[in-house]
């Protein structure tokens, strides 16, 4: 398949947990919420991984990818929770857009960190949704 489908099915699933999370979180506080999701995603995960033999692989990868995935656990967690919070507070719908103007700290951290170059149309379609951010709120 395609990347480009699978980045549109990914959107396609993730514009739809907006709506069960913000049901869940209803009756149980983000804290909680986080904790099933993540519970139930990692029983998931452990499942397809054993069935593909993916377990195989630790073994073999080096010590800083274990790094890097313990950043980047721990920087998802946050900004999960901090989303959850939110959520709970407030409108999905005014809430995710906002949440979704993280792909401007993308660029630009992918621009430091990873030495990306930023195209003048990545960077015009960044700012129309910084501006489209702005309108949501």
């Amino acid at each position: 398949m395609p990347p480009l489908v699978f980045a549109l099915l990914a959107s396609f699933f993730w514009g739809m947990t907006p709506i069960f999370e913000k049901l869940a979180l209803v009756h149980a506080s983000p804290l909680v919420a986080l904790t099933l999701r993540s519970l139930i995603a990692t029983a998931c995960l452990a499942v397809l991984t054993l069935l593909s033999g993916g377990f195989r692989e630790l073994g073999d990868l080096p010590m800083r990818t274990f790094v890097w995935i313990t950043v980047a656990s721990l920087t998802v967690t946050t900004g999960v929770l901090l989303y959850f919070y939110a959520l709970k507070a407030d409108l999905a719908s005014r809430v995710v857009p906002i949440s979704g103007s993280y792909l401007l700290f993308t660029s630009l951290i992918a621009l430091l960190v990873l030495h990306e170059q930023i195209t003048a149309a990545r960077l015009l379609g960044t700012v129309l949704i910084v501006f489209g951010v702005l309108l949501v709120r």
